[in-house]
């Protein structure tokens, strides 16, 4: 039942976010695409530009740092986030630009149990300028959650996340591009109520970028 109710909210959530772009596209200026990229796909982003997006995803349990039990999630991201430096270390292989990660976030956990996770995030990711139309990025950063997942593994509602992965833009347009990404996501309170074996889940999530 979970997986058809996924798929389903998926899809929802991937044509409403090829809605907004269209829309978006309808309501802003003709030559504002150009604006956003240096020179070109993958050459870099303006310093400055903002992007937002909808990304969707699962999360497979990772059994291990004092982590005994699978916890499967299926989450969905909501980011508005911003390019933070021009292009540094130019004439090299990683050259590229900072960005400033806001993110808000929220799922289920359907295995073991049925259980609700939401939190969000701040952190930074670094993009590397290919000259293509392929952006390669990795990324990490930390947030509060809330969470009834509860015992063994938790305890009390609120946690702390941790997140670091890596990933890629595809730009199918100067200002719309398509974003996968895995992550490593971390969840615990800090020790501050016991148990706290803390939760581990290996990530991957996928969604539409629009920049502006």
């Amino acid at each position: 039942m979970h997986k058809k109710i996924y798929r389903s909210s998926f899809g929802l959530a991937l044509g409403l976010a090829l809605g907004i772009s269209a829309l978006a596209d309808e309501l802003k200026p003709a030559a504002a695409p150009a604006e956003v990229q240096v020179s070109g796909g993958g050459h870099g982003l303006r310093e400055g530009a903002l992007h937002t997006g909808l990304d969707l995803g699962e999360g497979l349990g990772a059994v291990g740092f004092h982590t005994p039990f699978d916890h499967d999630i299926a989450i969905a991201s909501l980011h508005l986030d911003r390019v933070l430096s021009p292009l540094v270390a130019r004439g090299t292989w990683y050259s590229g630009h900072w960005e400033w990660l806001n993110e808000v976030f929220g799922g289920t956990q359907y295995y073991p149990m049925s259980r609700y996770v939401c939190g969000v995030m701040m952190g930074l990711r670094y993009d590397v300028a290919t000259g293509t139309r392929w952006v390669p990025f990795a990324e990490a950063g930390v947030g509060l959650t809330a969470t009834d997942i509860g015992g063994p593994d938790l305890s009390g509602n609120f946690q702390f996340n941790d997140q670091a992965g890596f990933g890629f833009y595809y730009f199918f347009r100067d200002d719309l591009a398509v974003t996968v990404h895995y992550r490593w996501l971390h969840l615990s309170n800090g020790g501050l109520i016991p148990p706290n074996h803390g939760i581990n889940t290996q990530t991957l999530l996928g969604g539409l970028t629009w920049f502006f």
